[in-house]
């Protein structure tokens, strides 16, 4: 049969909401009309996340832009999946850089770098190299 699909674009930036609600709408051959489930799409307030030195040795850096106040989540696992080091940092409106200390104690190897906003949405997961 005919399958015509269309779909429409949001202005997200227009809506100011930190969460936005989408569902499909089905529209049959007979113009029966159905529709999905609804799922929740969470827009985070943190953007442009850098950080340096990779490798480290001692402290990492990030730097990050924040749309609001909030607080800031660091953690830092091993190739397990174990967590060697957690942060919280509140961190403001407009550019923002943390330094994450003490990362010397850590034996050599490879990390997985977290970095998630107060709501819990990871905003950030990169490959830690620590020599």
């Amino acid at each position: 049969g005919i399958k015509n699909y269309s779909l429409q674009n949001d202005i997200t930036s227009l809506t100011g909401t930190a969460v936005i609600y989408y569902r499909v709408r089905l529209e049959d051959i007979n113009g029966k009309i159905t529709y999905s489930n609804t799922v929740a799409v969470r827009i985070s307030n943190i953007k442009e996340i850098k950080t340096w030195p990779n490798p480290v040795t001692e402290t990492i850096t990030i730097s990050l832009y924040s749309n609001v106040n909030t607080n800031l989540g660091v953690r830092i696992t091993d190739v397990a999946g174990k967590t060697v080091a957690v942060s919280n940092y509140n961190i403001v409106k407009g550019n923002n850089q943390v330094n994450v200390p003490n990362l010397s104690r850590l034996a050599k190897g490879v990390y997985m770098l977290e970095v998630k906003d107060k709501a819990g949405n990871i905003r950030l997961v990169q490959k830690l190299i620590k020599d």
